[in-house]
């Protein structure tokens, strides 16, 4: 599905993402969530990582998606159960 720009004028990258991401655009998604995780910090960082980890996933490219995933518990590791405590 291609997104117009009027369609996504106003949205930050992690908005982007998530609505080609729902349109099923998941190279486009990935696009917008890669954007998202070279401009953010914080929650924002640890939410495109989580997201682009979902696209990777969706087109089958599963160690960058792995990659994303070790990186958002390194930054947190609280996140990830299996972490010691």
């Amino acid at each position: 599905m291609v997104n117009s720009a009027a369609d996504e004028e106003g949205l930050g990258p992690v908005e982007r993402g998530r609505k080609r991401y729902y349109q099923k655009d998941y190279a486009g998604a990935l696009t917008a969530f890669t954007e998202a995780v070279n401009t953010s910090t914080g929650h924002l960082l640890l939410t495109a990582l989580d997201h682009r980890a979902a696209a990777y996933e969706k087109l089958q490219q599963l160690q960058p998606a792995l990659r994303d995933a070790k990186r958002m518990i390194d930054l947190k590791p609280e996140i990830s159960k299996a972490s010691p405590q």
